[in-house]
């Protein structure tokens, strides 16, 4: 670990080999590296062979990642599974598995301003690109719940031949996708009257869905089924139907739509593929530099990170961040594990629900 000489021990960096701070002022600090083996308590290194310096890298204010802790909300749940926030900020909707509700938390407040009851057992929600719905799968109910943002309540409920979990919607909100976790299915929906149009084979156990930016495919990453799946939305046929390996979980888009990236944690690898073809362009291997398995991973609105969350032993440990310019592994944020994580629209925060409620961590801008 690494004693920064400004404020003690930087958690951010406490797991990384790297060494990577920010400093919040101009000054003079020292600063001493630590080396734990397991079972044994730190130790502090001297470096003494003057002929082998170390090197102080400084790095570019937009490539440094000090995200810290800058807030932890209590929902009064200790199983938050899922959150998704409105587009334009203003609102976090979580949910609460334990408790068969979604907590809506005031996103300036950092406040719990509603409890949404829904139908058992709700794990996934996503927001409506329009921020006038909020879709919530509930498996347990074999339906989909959909909350008026408006009032925060419960308006209708979606029927679904299985159990739904992962969502997806379509740019203009015209269908949801949604992901079967007790089967090879994906449900499609069409939002205007909730009717279900479509249901799409795919790789069994997919837990995993995006849209990949422009609206034109859907990708499906089936973690038993040790595949990826590629619908197009224009007649919801699958156009590619790939195996991987690696027990994939989970699928994110760069901003442009050219990289599509696939969490595989059986693998302890993150699979960078070029969209829509699936040519492989590489992998990031977590196992290298011992770091929890990644089962979820977002891009950062600007483009320029990528997070990974990890559900792993790391308890104090995640999300991880990438850089994705060069996908050099910044190091691991410490938000503590959890099964994903959703940045504000302007990427200046970070939420992490966990068992402690929901973790909030602070960005610098531009990162």
């Amino acid at each position: 670990m690494w004693a920064w000489g400004d404020s003690g021990v930087d958690i951010l960096s406490y797991y990384s080999p790297y060494g990577i701070h920010a400093y919040a002022d101009t000054g003079m600090y020292t600063v001493t590296c630590y080396i734990q083996s397991h079972g044994s308590e730190p130790a502090p290194v001297l470096v003494s062979d003057p002929s082998a310096p170390w090197t102080l890298r400084i790095l570019p204010d937009t490539l440094v990642h000090p995200d810290s802790v800058v807030a932890t909300i209590a929902t009064g749940s200790r199983a938050n599974d899922w959150a998704c926030i409105l587009p334009d900020g203003s609102r976090l909707y979580v949910t609460n598995a334990a408790k068969d509700s979604v907590s809506v938390i005031d996103a300036q407040t950092n406040s719990v301003t509603a409890v949404i009851a829904v139908p058992d057992s709700p794990t996934c929600c996503v927001a409506s690109n329009s921020g006038q719905y909020v879709y919530v799968s509930c498996p347990a109910a074999r339906s989909v719940a959909v909350i008026d943002v408006a009032g925060d309540s419960v308006v209708r409920s979606i029927p679904i031949d299985g159990k739904p979990d992962r969502l997806a919607l379509l740019p203009n909100d015209s269908f949801l996708y949604v992901a079967h976790a007790d089967s090879g299915f994906v449900s499609v929906i069409r939002t205007d009257n909730d009717s279900v149009i479509a249901r799409v084979a795919v790789a069994v156990t997919p837990t995993g869905i995006a849209v990949k930016p422009g609206g034109e495919y859907v990708y499906v990453a089936s973690e038993a089924g040790n595949a990826i799946t590629v619908i197009r939305t224009a007649d919801n046929k699958i156009t590619s139907l790939a195996g991987i390996g690696g027990g994939p979980t989970d699928v994110a888009f760069s901003p442009t739509g050219d990289t599509v990236y696939f969490t595989c944690p059986a693998a302890k690898t993150l699979l960078l593929l070029r969209a829509p073809n699936l040519l492989t362009l590489g992998e990031i291997s977590y196992d290298s530099l011992d770091w929890p398995s990644p089962c979820h991973a977002f891009v950062h609105p600007n483009g320029q990170c990528l997070y990974t969350t990890s559900t792993g032993s790391w308890s104090t440990a995640g999300p991880a961040v990438i850089r994705r310019s060069d996908n050099y592994l910044l190091g691991l944020t410490n938000a503590g594990k959890a099964r994903m994580a959703v940045p504000s629209p302007d990427g200046s925060k970070v939420y992490v629900p966990s068992t402690t409620g929901v973790v909030v961590l602070g960005l610098r801008s531009g990162h």
